[in-house]
């Protein structure tokens, strides 16, 4: 009964805010608010790593909640902070203040703290070019939030780790379908979405934007699949069961006889783990709810990265550059066949076609063109890009501050061009920017440092091999935007952690002292 009262708990909640977020009558707003309030307070007492949950399923929300309600800070911050206090509290909890050295060390590796310390040591001193202090350590902080998550994840136990995987895919359910909801109803979608003639709109989640709309789906749906492969493999049936399975097929003399038999021999060796076949169906479900949603976000960039994290994903499943490479010979073709046949769409191949159109143009001066709308996108982020090169002219070796791209904007921006929108639609060319040669090089070595232990990772987990798509997305995308926005760093963190292998469940108690299973 136990945590069927907790699931309960967690399920009011939940309902709570969302009756909270239609906004109800004040009085039934005032009364679950301090339902929820209580409710998410004895759950975090309890167990801490509900509080990592929720935020992960709340972070999203942010450019919806500041649209709305312009708060100071998000739920999703505001729920880490209050996971930070829980484990605070359940510390002192579990070891008095005369006993607390030499106990519960913090599992983490070095390399990859180290790889994000370099950077993040570099990103600290940027403070002395910085202009916008405020800015500078809103950036930092992004960055300290990404280590916590990590070592939070990192030192729980596999039950409280698969919590945090369901949470994750659960956001992935959410979004995704709020994302085909807005992509068919026009009654949800701003008129500058519309697509396709008008008949249908780009999917923005509750990112209130497609394009990080699609960077969320493209986070979460190859760490679906690795969800998927992973708890397939817990599945303990080998080559000898499928031997006998097709055995029976083919030698008995009664098909119908021969079927129910198999069934049952495939039930006695998977009743052990049924739960993991379960997790790996909702895995694949959110995977492909996901890519649904990251298609219906109708971002460019949001489909080139999709590629490539689908190609990082099977060069570390195999482990064969060849295979990987005829599978992808095989796709390039199907593709080119059905442009050439005219099987695919005429706008969709328009889209596609647009990165060409908007690479050949980088050495166009902004100055001397004339916009419509059909080159105003490609132009406005060929200005913000035109602008990042200016500054790392003017401040080559240690930019002009982290975070502080749309502080030093105006010193370098082009006449027609004057809201800064926050940085420069190319995560390298930014941080080139904000930290020069010194900070770019920094980043490229910890992300280089990532990518390699996530892709040796998978030796010892086949979580990885989703992770590794995720880097992969990541990549790519941020050519063509800045991924680190709207919360979305916070699921990396979530990832490195899952990377660590899982501590001893004799060194981890919760706040009771009982052991978890």
């Amino acid at each position: 009964m136990y945590p069927r009262r907790k699931l309960l708990l967690a399920m009011l909640a939940f309902w709570s805010g969302v009756v909270i977020w239609l906004q109800p009558t004040p009085q039934i707003n005032a009364t679950l608010i301090f339902i929820a309030g209580i409710t998410m307070l004895y759950l975090l007492i309890r167990e801490p790593v509900l509080g990592l949950c929720f935020t992960l399923i709340c972070a999203p929300f942010k450019p919806l909640e500041q649209e709305l309600y312009r708060y100071p800070i998000d739920s999703g911050q505001a729920l880490l902070i209050l996971t930070l206090l829980s484990y605070g509290l359940r510390d002192m909890v579990m070891r008095p203040l005369h006993n607390r050295t030499g106990q519960h060390k913090l599992r983490a590796n070095a390399w990859v703290l180290g790889a994000i310390g370099l950077f993040g040591f570099v990103a600290i001193t940027s403070f002395f070019q910085a202009r916008d202090g405020v800015a500078w350590l809103r950036e930092c902080l992004k960055w300290v939030e990404i280590i916590i998550i990590y070592l939070i994840v990192a030192n729980e136990s596999r039950t409280k780790r698969l919590w945090v995987m369901i949470a994750i895919l659960g956001c992935g359910v959410f979004q995704g379908g709020l994302g085909l909801l807005q992509f068919t109803r026009n009654s949800v979608a701003p008129g500058h979405f519309a697509i396709l003639g008008g008949q249908y709109f780009r999917a923005f989640g509750t990112l209130q934007q497609p394009n990080p709309f699609g960077a969320l789906m493209g986070l979460i749906w190859p760490f679906a699949i690795g969800v998927a492969v992973w708890a397939l493999s817990q599945v303990r049936l080998t080559l000898t069961d499928l031997r006998l399975c097709l055995q029976t097929i083919t030698q008995h003399p009664e098909k119908g006889k021969a079927l129910r038999q198999v069934v049952s021999i495939l039930n006695n060796k998977t009743k052990p783990a049924r739960p993991q076949l379960a997790l790996a169906g909702f895995a694949f479900l959110v995977a492909i709810l996901s890519l649904a949603g990251l298609i219906a976000s109708w971002s460019r960039g949001a489909w080139l990265a999709a590629g490539v994290a689908f190609v990082a994903m099977l060069i570390v499943a195999f482990r064969r550059p060849g295979r990987t490479l005829v599978i992808i010979a095989v796709f390039a073709a199907m593709i080119y066949l059905f442009n050439g046949v005219n099987y695919l769409p005429a706008s969709l191949r328009d889209r596609l076609t647009g990165f060409t159109s908007q690479y050949s143009s980088l050495d166009i001066d902004v100055r001397y063109v004339g916009l419509n709308p059909t080159n105003f996108a490609t132009i406005e982020r060929l200005a913000h890009w035109q602008a990042a090169q200016e500054m790392i002219q003017r401040y080559t070796w240690f930019g002009v501050g982290f975070g502080n791209y749309e502080a030093a904007y105006d010193e370098v921006r082009t006449m027609y061009w004057r809201n800064a929108l926050g940085h420069a639609h190319n995560y390298y060319l930014n941080i080139f920017a904000e930290t020069g040669v010194v900070g770019f090089s920094a980043y490229l070595v910890m992300w280089l440092c990532l990518i390699i232990y996530t892709a040796l990772a998978k030796r010892r987990n086949l979580l990885a091999i989703g992770i590794i798509g995720a880097w992969g997305h990541i990549t790519a995308h941020n050519f063509v935007d800045n991924v680190y926005v709207a919360n979305l760093f916070l699921l990396m963190g979530a990832y490195l952690g899952f990377l660590e292998p899982i501590p001893d469940d004799t060194q981890i108690q919760s706040p009771n002292g009982i052991l978890p299973t």
